[in-house]
């Protein structure tokens, strides 16, 4: 496909991204495999910013709202900084074990 955009998989990666890694590695040295801790127990360290995956949120411009869905009500969380150009759509993932879409607004709204 001639103009596509290629991803070069040798490329460096971003400083940013780079940094990120190490501090990310550097967390999880010595912390249990993910899968060998209790849910719940994992729910509420994430919730106090104590867990390895770094926690930026709830925000005071992130709320949630309840629409009308195909099947019932949805709940949707809506970042709103002030000033958006576009709109983002992002599926939270994690297994929904992890953590949940507000620990997120600050990354959501960078974006």
């Amino acid at each position: 496909m001639s103009g596509a955009w290629k991803l070069d998989p040798f490329a460096p990666a971003a400083p940013e991204t780079e940094a990120f890694r190490v501090a990310l590695e550097k967390r999880l040295v010595g912390a249990p495999p993910m899968e060998t801790v209790d849910i719940d127990a994992m729910r509420r360290a994430r919730a106090a910013g104590e867990g390895v995956l770094p926690v930026d949120g709830p925000h005071a411009f992130g709320s949630w709202r309840d629409v009308d869905g195909p099947d019932g009500r949805l709940a949707l969380r809506i970042i709103d900084p002030g000033a958006a150009r576009a709109v983002y759509l992002n599926i939270h993932g994690g297994g929904w074990t992890f953590g949940s879409p507000e620990l997120a607004d600050g990354r959501m709204a960078r974006l």
